[in-house]
C-alpha cells in the first residue's frame, strides 16, 4: 500500500509540475507515468520473498489518471442523444484506456528485458497457477447444518508436485498467513478509516476547499458509493456493469436528495463518488493490470479487453444515474433542467 501511495504521489507531482510546464511532455505524460509505475512494480514483485504484488501496486499507482470523468460525461451525452460529442468522448476514453493498459504491459516487459531470470520465474509461477482453479463465491449447505459464508475457494490437484509457496497464491499474489500482521492484508474494519481518508484527499485533489460545507457531503456520498459497490461485489460476480449501476444509483439518489432538500449542486457532491466507481468496476471485471501470463502474448490481449471493461462500467454508471434521477424527481416538484448533468 505504501509503495502504491508513493507511486500515486509521484504521478501527481509530475502532473502538477512537469506536465503543466511542458506542452510536449504533457502529451505523453500518462504513457510514461504508467510505464514507470509498471516497471517499478514488476521489479518489486520479482523479489523472491513475494511481499510485493505487481497487480496491486501498478493498478493503485495509476488509478488517479483513469478517465472516469470522461467516460461518465460521454455516457450521459450519448444517453441524452448528443451523439457527436458523446461518441467522440467515448472513443477517446476507450483509446486512452488502451494506452494505459499497453503502457503497463510495456513497463513490465522492459523489466523482464533487464532481468531475464525474473521472466523465467514468472513463467514457472504461471504454470503453477494454471494447475488450480480459484472461485469467489458463497458456500451454503443443502440442509443448512453449516452457516453460509462467503470466501475464496481454491480447487487443485492434490497429487500434483507443487511447491508450498503456491498454496497461498491469490490472483498471482503471494499471501502467507504466517507473515507478521504488518505484512498481511488489512482487516475489513480498517476500511472504516481508510475509505473516508481517501475520499477526503480525493476531494482535495478536485480543488474542494477544506472549510467548504460540501466537503463532508462529498466524503459521505463517496463512502456510500464504496459500501454499495463492496456489497454488490459479494453477491454479483463477473458483472461489472450491474455492480457499477448499483453504486451509481446510490450516488445519484443521495446527490439528488441533497440538491432537492438543501438547494445545493448535485454535480459537485457526486463527482467524487462517481470517481470511486470507475476503478472498482474495472477491478470487478478483471483488473487494470494483470500478472504476466507467459510468452503467448496473453497480456497484450488483456490490454485490449480493458477498453471493453471501460464500456461496461460506463453503461452501468449511466443506467444507475438515470434510474436515481427517475426515482428522486418522480414526486413533488420536477427538475426542469440539467438532468443529464447528474
Amino acid at each position: 500500500m505504501w509503495i502504491a501511495g508513493c507511486a500515486g504521489a509521484t504521478l501527481c507531482w509530475l502532473q502538477l509540475y512537469a506536465a503543466s510546464k511542458s506542452a510536449l511532455y504533457s502529451n505523453v505524460f500518462e504513457i510514461t507515468a504508467a510505464m514507470m509505475v509498471s516497471f517499478v512494480a514488476r521489479g518489486l514483485s520479482s523479489i523472491p520473498s513475494g511481499i510485493f504484488c505487481y497487480s496491486a501496486i501498478s493498478s493503485a499507482g495509476v488509478v488517479l489518471i483513469l478517465p472516469g470523468y470522461l467516460v461518465l460525461c460521454s455516457s450521459l451525452e450519448l444517453a441524452s442523444k448528443n451523439l457527436i460529442s458523446g461518441s467522440v468522448k467515448m472513443v477517446y476514453a476507450i483509446v486512452y484506456s488502451l494506452f494505459l493498459g499497453f503502457s503497463l504491459t510495456i513497463g513490465s516487459d522492459l523489466y523482464f528485458v533487464v532481468d531475464t531470470s525474473a521472466r523465467h520465474r514468472r513463467e514457472a509461477a504461471t504454470a503453477i497457477l494454471a494447475s488450480q482453479t480459484i472461485i469467489h463465491g458463497q458456500f451454503k449447505s443443502d440442509d443448512m447444518s453449516v452457516f453460509p459464508f462467503n470466501g475464496t475457494f481454491i480447487f487443485k490437484n492434490a497429487t500434483a508436485d507443487l511447491p508450498s509457496s503456491s498454496h497461498y497464491q491469490v490472483k498471482g499474489c503471494y499471501r502467507d498467513p504466517d507473515w507478521p500482521w504488518y505484512l498481511r492484508d488489512f482487516p475489513e474494519w480498517t476500511l472504516l478509516v481508510l475509505v473516508p481518508f481517501f475520499s477526503l484527499f480525493a476531494s482535495f485533489a478536485s480543488m474542494q476547499p477544506l472549510k467548504s460545507i460540501q466537503l463532508p457531503v462529498m466524503v459521505f456520498i463517496s463512502c456510500a458509493a464504496f459500501a454499495a459497490n463492496k456489497a454488490a461485489n459479494r453477491y454479483i460476480f463477473n458483472r461489472s456493469d450491474v455492480v457499477s449501476a448499483i453504486g451509481a444509483f446510490v450516488v445519484g439518489v443521495l446527490g439528488n436528495l441533497y440538491s432537492r432538500v438543501f438547494r445545493g449542486t448535485a454535480f459537485v457532491v457526486m463527482v467524487n463518488g462517481i470517481g470511486f466507481l470507475i476503478p472498482s468496476g474495472i477491478a470487478a471485471a478483471g483488473g487494470l493490470a494483470q500478472n504476466y501470463r507467459g510468452s503467448e502474448g496473453d497480456q497484450y490481449s488483456s490490454g485490449l479487453s480493458l477498453g471493453f471493461r471501460m464500456v461496461q462500467v460506463a453503461i452501468g454508471v449511466t443506467v444507475g444515474l438515470f434510474g436515481s434521477g427517475l426515482i428522486v424527481y418522480s414526486f413533488g416538484s420536477r427538475k426542469r433542467g440539467a438532468l443529464f448533468a447528474f
